[in-house]
């Protein structure tokens, strides 16, 4: 049971999202009857529990009363089971989050509740307090999330999310975290790189520098991962720590050290062959990033994801490890280039089908649910190419759609758009990708959407431009001021994945910077 519950903690399982978007649909019940409410944030129906939550996060203040109801959620927080648990793991943080926003009136509660024999009431507590009154709550949120580090799974991860968070205020958290980068549990050695990487400033990074000296394998992954993560810039500067990572003797190194690369993105693609060169040492078992749909999570180990999260420059680092002799690195590679170019497909063809007679199970699951594309006439009407994308599963290579209808560029933006004007989420998610990839004759189009009325046609536009990288990023910082919060929650996450000067300082000045 620890292993499933493990691998859904490296998913993308964020019913936090569905908070926000189901509020209206599944209560039922007047906004102004916060007792209403109450039984529903507890009740048998996790529908109705994550929809419930979302309405109280809209009620703000008023929805004070609903302060116990909301801890007592959190005390039924763990993921011991699939489908029986109160609710998925993702919604912790959002609990927390709804709980400071109903104001100083509920501090006694938290404050009570920070003795609490639970570390997951504790740790939401804190986190509820600091973003309550952060510079009265402070210090004592931090003691309680620092200690938080040191208890189990589950507690030691939302602690670290909690102090990712807090951002440049969980300073003095930085020598737990350091320590804790050698935690046994390595979904709870990424959130804590993660909140490392939060930890910007001069001071921080000279901290980390020092701490490399006497650090173990683990510890000096995570720290070269928060200081390229800070200042992409400093890559060149640790690119020799994951280089080793990637060669060490260690499993857990290793694959702690394909996370570390895979969130650096484009920044790490010095070491694509270096990565290419270690496949046949690290495990292609579809278990350890099923629950991940075949994207880049922030908790992904998958080394086909993040060679793809390097971007199209390793294309010839993978074409030539097709014809390696180790079936691992070959499967692996030839899944990351047809991922990358759906037109490699023919190419791959034969790796996936040698892979389908391997005694390993592993590689057989992996070459049987990834189908590779096919060729396909470039010539395809623009409507049979978007319908074929939108019947796509999203698990496994992209539609070979993509391709094509990026290159047919300017030409499909106009029909793509038309899907986003559906407000179809599933839909919106897959176009924005392609318009992404055709880039500069998108821009504008997308530059319109971000002043739509409808909220959902701004986040769509935002979610595109984010994808293309810094080029637009004014786009983006006009974002942060945008009237619905979901709006500029995507803004502020894309600039602080860009990390450019630009966008620290925009990140800076917004007004839901902590």
């Amino acid at each position: 049971m620890q292993a499933i519950s493990r691998a859904l903690r490296r998913g993308v399982l964020t019913l936090g999202l569905l908070a926000g978007g189901m509020s209206g649909r599944a209560i039922g019940q007047d906004s102004s009857d916060v007792t209403s409410l109450i039984p529903q944030i507890t009740a048998a129906n996790p529908f109705a529990r994550v929809a419930a939550i979302g309405k109280v996060a809209e009620l703000g203040h008023q929805a004070a009363p609903t302060a116990p109801a909301l801890l007592d959620a959190l005390r039924c927080e763990r993921m011991d089971v699939l489908f029986e648990t109160p609710q998925v793991t993702g919604i912790r943080q959002t609990i927390a989050a709804v709980l400071g926003k109903l104001g100083p009136s509920i501090v006694p509660e938290l404050q009570t509740c920070l003795q609490s024999e639970n570390g997951l009431v504790r740790v939401g507590a804190a986190t509820a307090l600091y973003r309550i009154d952060p510079s009265r709550h402070r210090d004592q949120a931090l003691r309680i999330l620092i200690a938080a580090l040191k208890a189990d799974d589950e507690t030691a991860s939302d602690a670290a999310q909690a102090l990712e968070s807090v951002g440049a205020d969980a300073a003095p958290a930085l020598p737990e975290l350091i320590r804790q980068l050698g935690h046994d549990d390595p979904a709870v050695r990424c959130q804590i790189g993660h909140a490392l990487a939060a930890l910007k400033g001069d001071a921080t990074t000279t901290h980390l520098q020092n701490a490399i000296k006497n650090a173990t394998p683990l510890q000096k992954v995570g720290i070269a991962f928060a200081i390229a993560k800070q200042t992409p810039e400093s890559f060149p500067q640790v690119e020799k720590l994951l280089a080793e990572g990637l060669r060490d003797p260690s499993p857990e190194v290793r694959q702690q050290t394909v996370w570390a690369i895979g969130q650096l993105g484009p920044t790490s693609q010095p070491l694509a062959r270096d990565l290419v060169h270690v496949l046949s040492t690290l495990n292609p078992d579809p278990r350890e990033y099923f629950f991940g749909g075949g994207r880049l999570g922030r908790l992904s180990f998958d080394p086909s994801l993040a060679l793809v999260a390097m971007g199209p420059d390793v294309k010839e680092a993978l074409s030539e490890a097709l014809d390696s002799e180790d079936p691992r690195t070959r499967l692996m590679a030839g899944l990351a280039l047809v991922r990358i170019d759906p037109n490699a497909g023919p190419r791959v063809a034969p790796v996936f089908q040698q892979a389908r007679q391997e005694t390993n199970q592993a590689l057989r699951w992996v070459a049987e649910m990834n189908a590779v594309p096919a060729a396909q006439s470039a010539n395809q009407n623009i409507d049979t190419l978007i319908e074929e994308l939108l019947q796509s599963t999203g698990f496994g290579p992209p539609s070979p759609a993509v391709g094509q209808l990026s290159r047919l560029g300017a030409e499909a933006v106009e029909p793509l758009m038309k899907v986003l004007e559906t407000g179809d989420g599933q839909a919106a998610m897959k176009v924005t990708q392609v318009l992404a990839a055709i880039g500069k004759p998108a821009v504008a189009p997308l530059s319109k959407a971000l002043h739509s009325e409808l909220p959902r046609q701004r986040l769509y536009a935002v979610n595109a431009l984010a994808m293309m990288g810094p080029a637009n990023q004014e786009l983006l910082i006009e974002a942060l001021s945008d009237t619905a919060y979901p709006v500029r929650r995507a803004a502020r996450y894309a600039l602080k994945a860009l990390n450019t000067p630009e966008a620290r300082e925009a990140l800076t000045k917004s007004a839901d910077h902590r």
